[in-house]
């Protein structure tokens, strides 16, 4: 269950807030060794009592106490899920560097949609990775670029029902290329560095595969 611990400070119409699990994860090896374990609250993370709504002032004073904390609620209740991609993605990583490198075939040759929802699939992961380590992911837009490419294809007269060219692969791979240092970076940040201990005892099969991330390629 997603733990919130709150202290209210009413001398100062202040209430703090931190999420119980990322806290512990990320002192794991105090909280597993130690009687009693501390919580740490700061500033960054704190919900103010907000005046009537008389201006715009108060408003943007209002907002910028609730999305933080709305954002970390919306972390806490899909970590599951993320937990799911992030181990996926990591297990995995050498077969989808593999996928994504995928580019350049004859522009009309076609592919069976098996391997159009791979790529899909390794999409969902990386931005579902990114949105909630807040990396900078450029979002690919499938289908942006497959409307894109419509009329082209049908001025060849190649419109693919049930598979992909490889011209649309290509630029879908592309682009998804582009996103892998900045997965691998946040990966590798949150895995071997902000929850290292967690990661290295509960999950060390996890973790020594984070480890062997190649964060670039020589054909990047």
């Amino acid at each position: 269950m997603p733990v919130l611990l709150f202290l209210a400070d009413v001398s100062s119409d202040k209430v703090y807030y931190i999420d119980v699990k990322r806290q512990i994860r990320e002192n794991y090896i105090l909280f597993s060794t130690c009687e009693n374990f501390s919580f740490t609250m700061n500033e960054r993370c704190v919900l103010q009592k907000t005046p009537k709504f008389d201006s715009e002032k108060d408003n943007d004073e209002y907002f910028k106490n609730i999305i933080p904390f709305l954002g970390i609620i919306v972390t806490m209740n899909g970590y599951d899920s993320f937990l799911d991609s992030l181990k996926d993605f990591i297990l995995n990583w050498k077969k989808y560097f593999e996928h994504i490198e995928h580019q350049g075939a004859d522009p009309f040759l076609r592919q069976e949609l098996d391997f159009y929802f791979m790529t899909q699939h390794i999409n969902m992961l990386m931005l579902h990775i990114s949105n909630t380590l807040r990396l900078s992911h450029c979002k690919v837009d499938f289908q942006k670029i497959r409307n894109d490419f419509l009329q082209a294809y049908k001025f060849w007269d190649v419109i693919p029902e049930f598979e992909v060219l490889e011209y649309e692969i290509t630029a879908i791979h592309s682009q998804m290329q582009r996103n892998l240092p900045v997965i691998i970076s946040g990966i590798k940040n949150y895995v071997l560095t902000l929850e290292k201990d967690y990661w290295q005892f509960c999950f060390s099969h996890i973790f020594k595969e984070a480890m062997a991330m190649e964060l670039e390629s020589p054909d990047y």
